[in-house]
């Protein structure tokens, strides 16, 4: 029975002890909580927040680039798709075609571009693009479209990039039968 007794009581005087280790380490932590941040700490935490934004920063700067690359290509597909179908409907029984500049592509009635012409569609591109080379049959800047078949003499390519970085580039094809493509 004595032994018993004995046991419980260490058993006891051990819960007892880790109850106050409990609670020293509670009160290390509410003093250190009461105390507030360092220094150092904040130093770490800004620096932290920092190197985050200016990554986030860049890739969206990036992200907008391509984004613009993508839609000026898209831009000037529908341009030429829109030359063609005019062209192929006949409508004011005309030709259509497209001319193109390094920042713009302007839609235009006729078989020659005339700079001048009221009924002429002007498109600007972003400015964070430009269009970089325009390589066409007969060493032309304009596409032509001939009415009802919608054919083209002037196919080729045309290549639209970043203003900063003409390696980052789109290349629209323009077939003879007066399709067009991106790749």
């Amino acid at each position: 029975m004595v032994s018993l007794f004995k046991k419980r009581l260490v058993v006891l005087e051990t819960n007892l002890k880790e109850t106050n280790k409990s609670l020293c380490v509670y009160n290390m932590f509410k003093r250190k909580s009461l105390m507030g941040f360092s220094l150092i700490e904040m130093m770490i935490v800004i620096g932290i927040i920092s190197i985050v934004s200016v990554i986030a920063v860049f890739s969206f700067s990036n992200m907008n680039k391509d984004q613009a690359l993508d839609k000026d290509s898209l831009l000037i597909l529908s341009v030429l798709g829109d030359a063609r179908s005019l062209a192929m409907s006949s409508k004011y029984f005309s030709d259509y075609g497209v001319h193109f500049n390094n920042d713009s592509a302007v839609l235009f009635k006729g078989d020659s571009f005339n700079q001048n012409d009221s009924s002429n569609s002007l498109y600007y591109i972003n400015h964070l693009v430009s269009i970089s080379n325009i390589s066409l049959a007969g060493g032309s800047s304009n596409v032509i479209f001939k009415k009802v078949s919608g054919e083209t003499d002037n196919s080729g390519t045309i290549i639209i990039s970043l203003s900063d970085d003409a390696s980052v580039n789109k290349i629209i094809t323009i077939f003879p039968t007066g399709s067009s493509e991106k790749n």
